[in-house]
């Protein structure tokens, strides 16, 4: 079903048409030419407003977009080991080939549940048990293995500076049930002159939007800061 610019972004034209009509009539002119100035500036003011709120709702839909895509892609690999009969590797650990990588998963402990990606085993191969093992690094590990064409992702904020065709941050908070994969969209990121801040493994503060995802459990949250 076609949207149309308003309902897809959420603006009212017939709004910012008085809007502007009003600007210019209730402002008192010195000239025509005056009163054509004025009402250039204000259509140009709202044109940037509504560019910015596209741009923000383009932002949300990022991330949005993201995390739906991860909660999924996690959901079929750990539905996929649950069909397989619950694989295990060669060290006894869960494991799954999901879309030509092999995952390695959560063994189940206090308040952790059996099945959810930690790491490929080409990559980190470690952290199933979400003890010290489990890094940040997993956390860039994961999203490089569940995605087929996923954008580019660091744990160095160094690096996403450095490299334009970096889009993601990642970050790990907690351990064991409570070990959380921070996933920060750079675009939404605080900025310090030319680069950006490291948010360290904050989701509620700032203008960064985020998702978060807990492998004891796969539950991802996402945090839209920055509307």
């Amino acid at each position: 079903m076609a949207e149309s610019f308003e309902d897809k972004y959420g603006l009212d034209i017939d709004k910012i048409t008085e809007a502007v009509k009003f600007a210019s009539y209730a402002r008192p002119s010195q000239s025509s030419q005056d009163a054509k100035t004025d009402e250039e500036k204000t259509q140009a003011n709202l044109e940037q407003q509504m560019y910015g709120n596209i741009t923000d709702q383009a932002k949300k839909a990022n991330i949005e977009g993201m995390a739906g895509g991860f909660a999924t892609a996690v959901s079929l690999a750990r539905a996929q080991w649950e069909s397989e009969g619950r694989p295990k590797d060669s060290s006894g650990r869960n494991s799954v080939n999901y879309d030509g990588s092999v995952l390695v998963l959560t063994t189940e402990d206090d308040n952790i549940r059996p099945g959810y990606v930690v790491a490929s085993a080409a990559g980190q191969n470690n952290g199933a048990t979400l003890g010290t093992g489990f890094t940040s690094a997993n956390c860039v590990d994961i999203w490089q293995n569940i995605f087929q064409q996923p954008p580019g992702i660091t744990n160095a904020i160094a690096t996403l500076n450095d490299e334009p065709t970096i889009d993601y941050l990642a970050a790990k908070s907690g351990t064991d049930a409570s070990t959380l994969c921070h996933f920060y969209l750079k675009a939404t990121l605080d900025k310090n002159g030319d680069n950006y801040t490291d948010p360290g493994t904050v989701t509620d503060t700032g203008n960064s939007n985020s998702f978060t995802y807990q492998p004891a459990n796969s539950s991802v949250v996402v945090y839209i800061n920055n509307n």
